[in-house]
């Protein structure tokens, strides 16, 4: 199904086809193709008007909007420039004609002309600049090499063969900018890369079969590790959302993510889509729609596609192929009609009910949330499903649970009070979570929740009303470590929080044993080496163990994960030379 952000995933695209479909079949009724390229027009020139007028995170244009308002841009180029029916007014043409010569003697630049300017405002003011690069460089480009090759065979093969160039270009020029230039935006999407790729390498029959829709988030929890330093706060990995980090939901590279997904035949697949387009473009206009294709092959390997733009994906893909001839016999074209209208009746119940069903579930959340917020107990007839999380991370539980552990976690450091209702509720998704995660199929990223609520319950919320709930749940923290740890055996660093804990209230006997616990585990984990060490090392009977577990811990990498002062450096010196 994909991930909550993007709905990605089989029945994403099989809404595409069918949308495909419905539009290839009504395209060439004039009448149905003005409405269809009308609507398509006005909801860009609103977006436009949206993009000049509003500020990126406001309610009209929120901060997914610039890939969103990119990729339509472009689609509005291919559907404005395959309408036939836009003409030069023929008093116009008359007058002009004889001053401007071929850009009057037909609809084709008047079509062209249109489509750019509106398509090229909306990109350009989108503020995606990895749209605007690639549009602005592959388009004029493009243009420019029709003439001299023409557009027939060889042009669409160059065509073509310059999509699947990009696939591999916009990663490599991401790479670059980000190692090179130090660029945060290239930079997250190669580490984003590297592990689809990491994860690829553990398990060469993901390429047979895929990891499932959805499944990265849960895959850069279990690899981002093996790719850099995962105390670094970027855009991949945010350490505002708790110890285990979070962020990245997407490769941000459509063709790795249905890879990653669906297996190499997803990827082949993805790939095949642009170029599809390409080998289908009409005539007329087989110039200006093959480069628009290739801009978009490109920009899909930086972006992602939002379900808001699938029904502009799909009258693009209809209109670049110029719909399906209609025929001649009267009973086929009766079929047909009858066909046609049984689709869009089907499709129209579907996106009705799935509008109303999304509408729903918003207000319910947004109920439950002023709910929360407000320190009020729940009302009897709160849904439910709201604390479901369906395998994927939870659009719901996860995001509600984790707003009111950093509310709280924020009052506590400054020692605000909490109120009853908010030790309520902070109890109430504690037990959700961990019973959601206990009995139902559940993402990585919901069970880390089952640590983060507790790294915080124990190190920064200082309430006296927590005191029960920390009496609870303290002692069962390390058996949330250690499952969490079964999931990601190569994240040493989940279990500083614990660790930490534990040596400064002066617990060294309980550190030693849980951290002896995780050497069985990894005898190499640096963590559980750094932190018995210094509960050892202060003892007359385990100092000189401390002091070699100590070293060890340096050896092993302890900074990629605990930072140390010159102070400690200088000491551990001393210590190694001694």
């Amino acid at each position: 199904m994909g991930t909550p952000q993007t709905g990605e995933g089989v029945l994403w695209y099989a809404s595409l086809a069918v949308l495909t479909a419905l539009t290839l079949a009504v395209w060439q009724r004039r009448r149905v193709r003005q409405a269809i390229v009308g609507s398509a027009a006005v909801s860009g020139v609103i977006l436009l008007l949206l993009n000049v007028s509003e500020p990126i995170g406001s309610p009209w244009r929120p901060v997914v909007w610039p890939e969103f308002a990119a990729l339509l841009g472009l689609f509005v180029i291919a559907i404005v420039a395959s309408d036939k029916s836009l003409r030069w007014p023929a008093r116009l043409a008359r007058r002009l004609g004889p001053v401007a010569g071929r850009a009057m003697s037909g609809p084709g630049p008047l079509r062209a002309l249109a489509a750019l300017a509106l398509g090229s405002a909306i990109v350009a003011t989108s503020q995606n600049k990895t749209a605007i690069g690639i549009a602005a460089v592959v388009i004029p480009v493009m243009l420019v090499l029709a003439p001299a090759i023409g557009t027939g065979r060889s042009w669409r093969f160059l065509a073509a063969l310059t999509a699947l160039a990009l696939t591999v270009a916009v990663p490599a020029g991401m790479y670059w900018l980000g190692t090179a230039k130090g660029l945060e935006s290239p930079l997250s999407r190669t580490e984003m890369i590297l592990v689809a790729f990491e994860a690829l390498r553990s398990d060469p029959m993901l390429l047979v079969h895929g990891a499932g829709w959805g499944s990265f988030n849960d895959i850069l929890y279990g690899f981002l590790d093996r790719v850099r330093d995962v105390r670094a706060v970027t855009e991949t990995w945010q350490q505002s959302l708790g110890n285990t980090g979070g962020g990245a939901f997407h490769t941000h590279n459509t063709y790795i993510e249905a890879t990653l997904s669906a297996g190499l035949p997803g990827g082949i697949l993805m790939a095949a889509l642009p170029v599809t387009a390409i080998l289908c473009a009409r005539r007329r206009s087989r110039a200006l729609l093959c480069a628009v294709w290739v801009a978009v092959a490109g920009l899909l390997a930086a972006w992602f596609t939002l379900p808001v733009a699938v029904p502009f994906q799909a009258v693009a893909f209809a209109a670049t192929a110029g719909g399906v001839r209609r025929r001649r016999d009267p009973a086929g074209a009766a079929a047909s009609r009858h066909l046609a209208a049984g689709i869009a009746l089907i499709v129209a119940v579907t996106l009705a009910a799935g509008s109303a069903l999304a509408l729903r579930v918003a207000a319910d959340s947004e109920r439950l949330l002023a709910v929360i917020r407000a320190g009020r107990p729940p009302a009897f007839d709160m849904p439910a499903y709201l604390l479901w999380d369906h395998g994927q991370g939870g659009s719901h539980l996860w995001w509600i649970a984790l707003d009111l552990t950093n509310d709280l976690a924020a009052k506590g450091e400054i020692g605000q009070p909490l109120t009853d209702g908010e030790v309520f509720w902070f109890e109430t998704l504690l037990r959700a979570v961990d019973r959601h995660a206990a009995d139902l199929p559940s993402s990585t990223r919901l069970k880390s929740l089952t640590l983060i609520m507790r790294d915080e319950l124990a190190t920064k919320m200082g309430d006296p009303r927590l005191d029960r709930l920390r009496e609870w749940e303290v002692p069962a923290w390390s058996q949330k470590l250690f499952a969490l740890l079964d999931q990601m055996p190569n994240r040493v660093d989940l279990s500083v929080p614990f660790l930490d804990l534990l040596v400064t209230s002066n617990n060294g006997p309980v550190a030693i044993r849980v951290g002896n616990d995780l050497l069985l585990r990894n005898p190499d984990d640096p963590v559980a080496l750094w932190f018995t060490g210094i509960a050892m090392a202060p003892t007359a009977q385990w100092g000189n163990l401390g002091q070699a577990r100590l070293l060890r811990a340096v050896d092993a990498g302890i900074e990629r994960v605990v930072p140390l002062t010159p102070e400690i450096r200088n000491r551990l010196h001393e210590i190694r030379r001694d």
